[in-house]
Protein backbone atom coordinates (compact mmCIF):
# COMPACT_ATOMS: atom_id res chain seq x y z
CA UNK A 1 0.00 0.00 0.00
CA UNK A 2 1.72 3.29 -0.76
CA UNK A 3 -0.16 6.87 -1.68
CA UNK A 4 -3.56 5.72 -1.11
CA UNK A 5 -5.81 8.66 -2.04
CA UNK A 6 -2.80 10.54 -3.67
CA UNK A 7 -0.43 9.93 -6.59
CA UNK A 8 0.67 6.58 -5.64
CA UNK A 9 4.21 5.15 -6.46
CA UNK A 10 4.73 1.89 -4.65
CA UNK A 11 1.77 -0.68 -4.88
CA UNK A 12 1.73 -4.09 -2.93
CA UNK A 13 0.98 -7.12 -4.27
CA UNK A 14 -0.27 -10.74 -2.21
CA UNK A 15 2.15 -13.87 -2.05
CA UNK A 16 0.02 -15.68 -4.23
CA UNK A 17 0.06 -13.05 -7.20
CA UNK A 18 3.33 -11.81 -7.62
CA UNK A 19 4.15 -11.39 -11.00
CA UNK A 20 3.37 -7.60 -11.70
CA UNK A 21 1.12 -7.78 -14.45
CA UNK A 22 -1.22 -9.24 -12.37
CA UNK A 23 -1.39 -7.10 -9.41
CA UNK A 24 -1.53 -3.50 -11.28
CA UNK A 25 -3.93 -2.18 -14.26
CA UNK A 26 -2.67 1.43 -15.73
CA UNK A 27 -5.81 3.84 -16.06
CA UNK A 28 -8.91 1.29 -14.98
CA UNK A 29 -9.12 -2.05 -15.05
CA UNK A 30 -12.13 -4.02 -12.99
CA UNK A 31 -11.14 -6.09 -9.96
CA UNK A 32 -11.25 -10.00 -10.17
CA UNK A 33 -13.08 -10.51 -6.99
CA UNK A 34 -16.46 -9.31 -4.99
CA UNK A 35 -19.64 -10.14 -3.54
CA UNK A 36 -22.68 -11.67 -5.83
CA UNK A 37 -26.08 -9.67 -6.17
CA UNK A 38 -29.96 -11.16 -5.66
CA UNK A 39 -31.49 -11.57 -8.81
CA UNK A 40 -33.58 -8.88 -8.34
CA UNK A 41 -30.42 -6.06 -8.54
CA UNK A 42 -29.02 -7.33 -11.32
CA UNK A 43 -32.43 -7.01 -13.31
CA UNK A 44 -32.42 -3.35 -12.40
CA UNK A 45 -29.12 -2.55 -12.96
CA UNK A 46 -29.93 -4.48 -16.34
CA UNK A 47 -32.57 -2.23 -17.24
CA UNK A 48 -30.40 0.60 -16.71
CA UNK A 49 -28.05 0.30 -18.56
CA UNK A 50 -30.96 -0.53 -21.64
CA UNK A 51 -32.11 2.74 -20.74
CA UNK A 52 -28.54 4.20 -20.91
CA UNK A 53 -27.96 6.85 -24.41
CA UNK A 54 -24.15 6.54 -23.72
CA UNK A 55 -24.04 2.94 -23.57
CA UNK A 56 -21.81 1.41 -26.63
CA UNK A 57 -23.08 -1.49 -28.43
CA UNK A 58 -20.80 -5.06 -28.20
CA UNK A 59 -20.43 -5.80 -31.79
CA UNK A 60 -22.46 -8.85 -32.84
CA UNK A 61 -20.41 -10.50 -35.49
CA UNK A 62 -16.91 -10.60 -36.62
CA UNK A 63 -17.26 -8.52 -39.62
CA UNK A 64 -18.65 -5.68 -37.40
CA UNK A 65 -16.25 -6.33 -34.97
CA UNK A 66 -13.68 -5.91 -37.84
CA UNK A 67 -15.49 -2.21 -38.82
CA UNK A 68 -14.90 -0.86 -35.59
CA UNK A 69 -12.83 1.62 -35.07
CA UNK A 70 -9.50 1.52 -32.51
CA UNK A 71 -11.39 4.17 -30.44
CA UNK A 72 -14.87 2.69 -30.92
CA UNK A 73 -13.37 -0.64 -29.37
CA UNK A 74 -11.34 1.39 -26.73
CA UNK A 75 -14.69 2.95 -25.71
CA UNK A 76 -16.57 -0.71 -25.85
CA UNK A 77 -13.96 -2.33 -23.41
CA UNK A 78 -14.39 0.69 -20.84
CA UNK A 79 -18.01 0.49 -21.22
CA UNK A 80 -18.12 -3.64 -20.51
CA UNK A 81 -15.53 -3.16 -17.49
CA UNK A 82 -17.86 -0.64 -15.93
CA UNK A 83 -21.02 -2.81 -16.15
CA UNK A 84 -18.73 -5.56 -14.62
CA UNK A 85 -18.09 -3.53 -11.90
CA UNK A 86 -21.56 -2.64 -11.57
CA UNK A 87 -23.07 -6.18 -11.76
CA UNK A 88 -20.90 -8.41 -9.50
CA UNK A 89 -18.67 -5.83 -7.10
CA UNK A 90 -20.97 -2.31 -7.13
CA UNK A 91 -22.56 -3.52 -3.82
CA UNK A 92 -19.09 -3.80 -1.84
CA UNK A 93 -16.99 -1.42 -3.47
CA UNK A 94 -19.18 1.56 -4.43
CA UNK A 95 -19.05 2.75 -7.63
CA UNK A 96 -16.58 1.56 -10.80
CA UNK A 97 -14.80 5.43 -10.44
CA UNK A 98 -14.99 5.79 -6.71
CA UNK A 99 -11.28 6.85 -5.16
CA UNK A 100 -9.35 4.61 -2.52
CA UNK A 101 -10.41 5.20 0.76
CA UNK A 102 -6.89 3.48 1.96
CA UNK A 103 -4.60 6.39 3.03
CA UNK A 104 -1.01 6.00 3.82
CA UNK A 105 0.70 5.73 7.30
CA UNK A 106 -2.25 3.62 8.11
CA UNK A 107 0.13 2.04 10.70
CA UNK A 108 3.05 4.41 11.58
CA UNK A 109 2.43 4.81 15.48
CA UNK A 110 1.37 1.71 17.00
CA UNK A 111 -0.54 -0.44 18.07
CA UNK A 112 0.19 -2.16 15.18
CA UNK A 113 -2.65 -5.19 14.40
CA UNK A 114 -0.87 -8.63 13.34
CA UNK A 115 -1.70 -8.65 9.66
CA UNK A 116 -0.31 -5.50 9.43
CA UNK A 117 3.37 -6.96 7.27
CA UNK A 118 5.87 -6.17 5.16
CA UNK A 119 5.00 -7.60 1.78
CA UNK A 120 5.84 -7.46 -2.13
CA UNK A 121 5.44 -3.79 -4.14
CA UNK A 122 5.27 -2.42 -7.23
CA UNK A 123 7.17 0.31 -7.51
CA UNK A 124 6.04 2.70 -10.47
CA UNK A 125 8.81 5.23 -11.77
CA UNK A 126 6.81 7.06 -14.73
CA UNK A 127 4.34 7.66 -16.68
CA UNK A 128 5.25 9.19 -19.91
CA UNK A 129 3.94 10.17 -23.42
CA UNK A 130 6.60 8.65 -25.51
CA UNK A 131 5.41 9.32 -28.88
CA UNK A 132 1.87 11.25 -31.00
CA UNK A 133 0.53 10.52 -33.85
CA UNK A 134 -1.92 11.71 -36.80
CA UNK A 135 -2.54 15.18 -36.40
CA UNK A 136 -1.41 15.31 -32.80
CA UNK A 137 1.18 17.89 -32.64
CA UNK A 138 3.33 19.06 -29.18
CA UNK A 139 2.81 20.62 -27.02
CA UNK A 140 -0.10 18.72 -25.18
CA UNK A 141 -2.67 19.83 -23.15
CA UNK A 142 -2.88 16.76 -20.68
CA UNK A 143 -5.87 16.42 -18.08
CA UNK A 144 -7.98 13.54 -16.72
CA UNK A 145 -6.81 10.87 -14.77
CA UNK A 146 -4.33 7.76 -14.56
CA UNK A 147 -5.20 5.06 -11.28
CA UNK A 148 -4.24 1.74 -10.41
CA UNK A 149 -6.05 -0.55 -8.77
CA UNK A 150 -4.45 -3.02 -6.46
CA UNK A 151 -4.74 -6.18 -4.03
CA UNK A 152 -5.01 -3.49 -0.94
CA UNK A 153 -8.21 -2.06 -2.53
CA UNK A 154 -9.98 -2.47 -5.70
CA UNK A 155 -10.64 1.58 -5.87
CA UNK A 156 -9.63 4.14 -8.44
CA UNK A 157 -5.80 5.02 -6.58
CA UNK A 158 -4.91 7.88 -8.80
CA UNK A 159 -1.57 8.70 -9.82
CA UNK A 160 -2.35 11.74 -12.15
CA UNK A 161 -5.89 14.05 -12.01
CA UNK A 162 -6.02 17.03 -13.67
CA UNK A 163 -9.12 18.95 -14.83
CA UNK A 164 -9.05 20.91 -18.17
CA UNK A 165 -8.67 24.09 -16.42
CA UNK A 166 -5.43 22.84 -14.52
CA UNK A 167 -4.18 20.82 -17.05
CA UNK A 168 -0.56 19.81 -17.50
CA UNK A 169 1.58 21.35 -20.56
CA UNK A 170 3.87 18.37 -21.64
CA UNK A 171 6.49 19.36 -24.11
CA UNK A 172 8.85 17.12 -26.54
CA UNK A 173 11.95 17.89 -24.63
CA UNK A 174 10.41 17.24 -21.02
CA UNK A 175 9.04 13.95 -22.32
CA UNK A 176 12.05 12.72 -23.56
CA UNK A 177 12.23 8.60 -22.77
CA UNK A 178 13.79 8.01 -19.36
CA UNK A 179 16.65 5.16 -19.36
CA UNK A 180 17.44 4.15 -15.99
CA UNK A 181 20.15 1.29 -14.72
CA UNK A 182 19.33 -1.59 -16.88
CA UNK A 183 18.25 -4.26 -14.22
CA UNK A 184 16.56 -7.51 -14.96
CA UNK A 185 13.27 -6.89 -12.85
CA UNK A 186 12.46 -3.34 -14.60
CA UNK A 187 9.88 -3.29 -16.63
CA UNK A 188 8.77 -1.08 -19.47
CA UNK A 189 5.14 -1.36 -20.64
CA UNK A 190 3.69 0.72 -23.41
CA UNK A 191 0.20 0.98 -24.06
CA UNK A 192 -0.59 2.90 -27.39
CA UNK A 193 -4.14 4.26 -29.94
CA UNK A 194 -4.55 6.01 -32.85
CA UNK A 195 -3.55 9.28 -30.95
CA UNK A 196 -0.38 8.48 -28.68
CA UNK A 197 1.79 5.70 -26.97
CA UNK A 198 1.85 5.69 -23.59
CA UNK A 199 5.23 3.91 -21.45
CA UNK A 200 4.77 3.39 -18.01
CA UNK A 201 8.33 2.09 -16.00
CA UNK A 202 7.65 0.01 -13.38
CA UNK A 203 9.19 -2.67 -10.77
CA UNK A 204 8.76 -5.44 -8.46
CA UNK A 205 9.85 -5.82 -5.06
CA UNK A 206 10.20 -8.01 -2.27
CA UNK A 207 9.42 -7.26 1.11
CA UNK A 208 8.93 -3.62 1.28
CA UNK A 209 7.70 -0.88 3.60
CA UNK A 210 5.49 2.37 2.60
CA UNK A 211 7.47 5.55 3.04
CA UNK A 212 5.43 8.48 2.83
CA UNK A 213 7.58 12.15 2.61
CA UNK A 214 5.25 14.12 5.27
CA UNK A 215 7.29 17.68 4.71
CA UNK A 216 9.83 19.04 2.85
CA UNK A 217 10.37 22.56 3.74
CA UNK A 218 12.57 25.64 3.51
CA UNK A 219 13.98 26.26 7.03
CA UNK A 220 16.78 28.48 6.71
CA UNK A 221 17.36 30.94 3.75
CA UNK A 222 15.13 31.49 0.81
CA UNK A 223 15.12 30.10 -2.39
CA UNK A 224 15.57 31.78 -5.38
CA UNK A 225 12.85 32.45 -7.77
CA UNK A 226 15.11 32.61 -10.68
CA UNK A 227 15.97 28.53 -9.75
CA UNK A 228 14.23 25.57 -10.96
CA UNK A 229 13.78 23.00 -8.23
CA UNK A 230 14.18 18.78 -8.60
CA UNK A 231 13.14 16.78 -5.96
CA UNK A 232 13.92 12.60 -6.25
CA UNK A 233 14.48 9.99 -4.24
CA UNK A 234 15.94 6.38 -5.15
CA UNK A 235 15.83 3.04 -3.12
CA UNK A 236 19.28 0.79 -2.65
CA UNK A 237 17.72 -1.99 -5.50
CA UNK A 238 17.99 0.71 -8.00
CA UNK A 239 20.07 3.46 -6.87
CA UNK A 240 19.61 4.85 -10.69
CA UNK A 241 16.33 4.76 -10.92
CA UNK A 242 14.60 8.43 -10.22
CA UNK A 243 11.41 8.70 -8.84
CA UNK A 244 10.15 11.95 -9.25
CA UNK A 245 8.56 14.00 -6.29
CA UNK A 246 8.44 17.27 -7.71
CA UNK A 247 9.76 18.77 -11.07
CA UNK A 248 8.90 22.89 -11.02
CA UNK A 249 9.98 22.41 -15.01
CA UNK A 250 9.87 26.21 -16.21
CA UNK A 251 8.80 28.08 -13.13
CA UNK A 252 9.73 28.70 -9.52
CA UNK A 253 9.44 26.21 -7.16
CA UNK A 254 5.87 25.81 -5.40
CA UNK A 255 6.50 27.33 -2.09
CA UNK A 256 4.35 27.62 0.73
CA UNK A 257 4.42 30.84 2.85
CA UNK A 258 5.70 28.50 5.69
CA UNK A 259 8.25 27.39 3.39
CA UNK A 260 6.76 23.79 2.32
CA UNK A 261 7.79 22.75 -0.92
CA UNK A 262 4.01 21.15 -2.15
CA UNK A 263 5.40 17.91 -3.33
CA UNK A 264 3.60 16.46 -6.68
CA UNK A 265 3.88 12.66 -5.11
CA UNK A 266 4.96 11.48 -1.58
CA UNK A 267 4.39 7.75 -1.84
CA UNK A 268 7.09 5.13 -1.85
CA UNK A 269 8.08 1.50 -1.23
CA UNK A 270 11.39 0.62 0.24
CA UNK A 271 13.09 -2.45 0.96
CA UNK A 272 13.25 -4.19 4.22
CA UNK A 273 16.90 -3.55 5.49
CA UNK A 274 17.08 -1.01 2.62
CA UNK A 275 17.73 2.95 2.62
CA UNK A 276 16.11 5.49 0.82
CA UNK A 277 17.53 8.28 -0.51
CA UNK A 278 16.00 12.01 -1.17
CA UNK A 279 17.82 14.54 -2.90
CA UNK A 280 17.06 18.04 -3.70
CA UNK A 281 18.43 20.22 -6.51
CA UNK A 282 18.69 23.19 -7.93
CA UNK A 283 19.55 24.43 -11.52
CA UNK A 284 18.62 27.63 -13.77
CA UNK A 285 14.98 27.58 -15.03
CA UNK A 286 16.27 27.40 -18.68
CA UNK A 287 18.98 24.84 -18.51
CA UNK A 288 18.12 21.60 -16.01
CA UNK A 289 21.79 20.35 -16.53
CA UNK A 290 23.02 23.81 -14.93
CA UNK A 291 22.97 22.71 -11.70
CA UNK A 292 23.44 25.74 -9.10
CA UNK A 293 23.75 23.23 -5.96
CA UNK A 294 22.57 19.99 -4.71
CA UNK A 295 22.53 17.39 -1.86
CA UNK A 296 21.36 14.52 -0.39
CA UNK A 297 19.65 13.14 2.33
CA UNK A 298 19.79 9.05 3.26
CA UNK A 299 17.25 7.62 5.74
CA UNK A 300 17.03 3.70 6.69
CA UNK A 301 14.10 2.21 6.90
CA UNK A 302 12.02 1.75 9.64
CA UNK A 303 8.47 -0.42 9.95
CA UNK A 304 7.16 2.40 12.12
CA UNK A 305 7.75 5.67 12.98
CA UNK A 306 9.31 8.96 11.37
CA UNK A 307 12.77 9.78 10.63
CA UNK A 308 14.70 13.64 10.03
CA UNK A 309 17.05 14.25 7.70
CA UNK A 310 18.13 18.03 5.98
CA UNK A 311 19.76 18.95 2.36
CA UNK A 312 22.07 22.17 2.83
CA UNK A 313 21.60 23.92 -0.45
CA UNK A 314 24.30 26.89 0.37
CA UNK A 315 21.38 29.70 0.28
CA UNK A 316 19.01 27.30 2.03
CA UNK A 317 18.50 24.78 4.11
CA UNK A 318 15.56 22.19 3.50
CA UNK A 319 14.42 19.94 5.92
CA UNK A 320 12.69 16.55 5.03
CA UNK A 321 10.55 13.95 7.13
CA UNK A 322 9.78 11.05 6.50
CA UNK A 323 7.20 8.40 7.93
CA UNK A 324 7.30 4.47 7.63
CA UNK A 325 4.21 2.40 8.25
CA UNK A 326 3.45 -1.94 7.30
CA UNK A 327 0.81 -2.79 4.69
CA UNK A 328 -2.16 -4.47 4.94
CA UNK A 329 -5.40 -4.83 2.90
CA UNK A 330 -8.87 -3.85 2.95
CA UNK A 331 -10.32 -7.06 3.46
CA UNK A 332 -7.80 -7.01 6.48
CA UNK A 333 -8.89 -3.73 7.60
CA UNK A 334 -12.61 -4.65 7.08
CA UNK A 335 -12.20 -7.90 8.38
CA UNK A 336 -10.78 -6.43 11.81
CA UNK A 337 -13.47 -3.99 12.33
CA UNK A 338 -16.13 -6.83 12.29
CA UNK A 339 -14.70 -8.94 15.14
Amino acid sequence: MAGRGEEKIGVPASEDDHHQEQQMEVVVDSALSGSREGKASRRNRRRREKKSPGRIQRPTSVEEEEWMTEEEAELWQWHSRCRYWSRYLSLRFGPCEDITSVPPMCYTKGPFPAYAITDHALQIFSVQVTEVKDDVEWPLHVYGWVATRDSVDPKCNLLFNRTRDNCQVLTQQHNMPVYYEDKPYLIHKCCSNKRSTIEVTYAAFHKTVEATVVRVQVTDGSWPDHLRGLVVCRTTSLDKGDIMLLDSRDGAMPIACDGAIELSRRVVSVEVKGQLSVDVVASQIDDKSDVVSKDRAVFRYKIAGTSAGRCDLGFCKVEITVAWSLLATLRDMMGSRTE
